[in-house]
């Protein structure tokens, strides 16, 4: 779980993120890394469903990251799905996925006194080489069920879900 501050947060505030999920490849080969982020208010440490987790907003490392793009919109915005644009080395790290995290300014009484809680999941699917676009997409598709589009050097272009 990541700790961002002790800070209340009030309506409209952003708040930067310290320490927001880098990723380490501790494997032996190279890896693309997806970062699964799962959202949600609670009570202390009891979890509320009575309460929208679209309400938390997070501000993402755009430049180093991409939210895979949804063609079909569940009921739940509690899950977040993130891409890491580039191929991380065999023990190299990924930039820090999360610069900020928000609340809306509409927000009503009922969120008083409320946590958010954040809880991440990485993994990662072998990187063949950059020459090896087909090869690269195809694993993406077979482990993620997700749709990738690569540049010429094998980096990410855009997901889609």
């Amino acid at each position: 779980a990541l700790t961002v501050t002790d800070k209340a947060l009030m309506p409209a505030d952003e708040i930067e993120v310290k320490d927001g999920y880098k990723v380490d490849n501790t494997g032996s080969v190279d890896a693309y890394i997806r970062v699964t982020v799962t959202k949600y208010w609670a009570e202390g440490e009891d979890k509320t469903t009575k309460l929208a987790a679209g309400n938390i907003e997070l501000g993402l490392n755009s430049a180093d990251w991409i939210k895979a793009e949804k063609l079909f919109e569940g009921n739940s915005d509690e899950t977040e799905v993130y891409y890491y644009k580039y191929p991380v080395p065999a023990g190299q790290s990924t930039s820090e996925l999360l610069e900020t995290i928000g609340i809306p300014a509409d927000l009503t009484n009922e969120y008083a006194g409320m946590n958010v809680h954040l809880e991440a999941v990485a993994d990662g699917v072998q990187f063949a080489g950059a020459d090896a676009a087909a090869l690269n997409a195809s694993g993406i598709l077979a482990s993620w069920g997700v749709v990738a589009e690569l540049d010429e050097n094998g980096n990410l272009v855009s997901v889609t879900e």
